[in-house]
C-alpha cells in the first residue's frame, strides 16, 4: 500500500512538474507576442504618420500654389514644346505640367 501512495505522489509530482514547465512555456510565449503586438502598434503609428506627411504633400502639390510670371512661362512653353523633342514622352509630361501652372 505505501508503495502505491508513494507511486502515487510520484506520479502527481511529476504532473506538477510538467504543468509548472508548460505554465512557464506558456507565459513566455505570452510575454513574446505581446512584445510582438507593442512592436507591430510602434509600426502602424509610424506608418500612419508617414501616411499622413504624404496625404499633406499630395494636397500640397494639388493646391498648384507654384506660380510664375507670363514671359517666363511662355519661354519655358516654347522651350519645351514636343515638337521641338520629337513629342517625346518626358516633353509632354512637361508641357502638361507648365500648363497647370498659374501666371503670377
Amino acid at each position: 500500500m505505501e508503495l502505491v501512495i508513494l507511486l502515487a505522489v510520484v506520479f502527481v509530482s511529476g504532473l506538477a512538474y510538467e504543468i509548472g514547465t508548460k505554465r512557464r512555456e506558456n507565459s513566455d510565449e505570452v510575454a513574446s507576442l505581446k512584445a510582438q503586438l507593442a512592436e507591430a502598434a510602434d509600426e502602424r503609428e509610424r506608418l500612419q504618420t508617414a501616411l499622413e506627411a504624404a496625404n499633406s504633400m499630395i494636397a500640397t502639390l494639388q493646391e498648384n500654389t507654384f506660380a510664375v510670371d507670363k514671359e517666363t512661362l511662355r519661354a519655358a512653353r516654347s522651350m519645351c514644346h514636343p515638337d521641338r523633342h520629337g513629342n517625346s514622352r518626358k516633353a509632354n509630361a512637361v508641357m502638361a505640367w507648365l500648363n497647370t501652372l498659374r501666371v503670377a
